[in-house]
């Protein structure tokens, strides 16, 4: 009995903290650099063309995945992820979100 309550205490725990960082985050469709603005299923390649010198994030973070879901036609055993995180607005981070070259995430943090 006593592991039951724990495992639902638990369990509400996370999905309150998933609820709760859901709330903190904006996710968007587009990113503004310079004068364009980079969309969801761009290519890293696409954003560097269309950005110009505006393309380089403040920081970049890189990290290698096995595949969750195999694609029928493809060997690939990993899933290659990067977040470029830029510091536009005052008081606000953007985060995008790559997998393998390819843009699948924007969204924004505030921060204090």
């Amino acid at each position: 009995m006593r592991l039951s309550t724990f495992l639902v205490s638990v369990a509400t725990l996370l999905f309150s903290a998933n609820i709760f960082a859901g709330s903190a985050s904006s996710h968007e469709e587009t990113m503004e650099c310079g004068s364009n603005s980079i969309t969801i299923g761009m290519s890293t390649d696409d954003i560097k063309a269309i950005c110009g010198q505006f393309w380089e994030p403040a920081f970049i973070s890189k990290h290698t995945r096995p595949v969750l879901r195999k694609v029928a036609d493809s060997n690939q055993e990993n899933d290659h992820f990067e977040k470029w995180l830029y510091r536009i607005v005052e008081h606000q981070e953007t985060h995008v979100v790559i997998k393998n070259g390819q843009i699948v995430k924007i969204f924004n943090t505030p921060q204090p």
